[in-house]
């Protein structure tokens, strides 16, 4: 399996288990900015991103989630 994915269908396939979801890719790069912007670049004109990207993407936003969330608790 190859680490890059192709197309906005294949990376919302993989983030969020169906492809159909693709327009929250295509939302993520307009609207995503740093530091929590979604790992994606563009090859020619198509959207692409590396699995290992997205996946340490996502556990970062879990983890700054779980640290909101106990900073809001205190």
């Amino acid at each position: 399996m190859s680490n890059v994915l192709y197309g906005a269908k294949a990376i919302a396939k993989h983030a969020f288990g169906d492809e159909a979801l693709a327009h929250r890719v295509i939302d993520l790069k307009r609207r995503s900015r740093p530091p929590f912007r979604f790992p994606m670049f563009k090859l020619g004109g198509t959207i692409c991103a590396r699995v290992s990207d997205i996946n340490e993407w996502i556990e970062s936003q879990v983890a700054n989630d779980r640290a909101t969330s106990r900073e809001e608790a205190a």
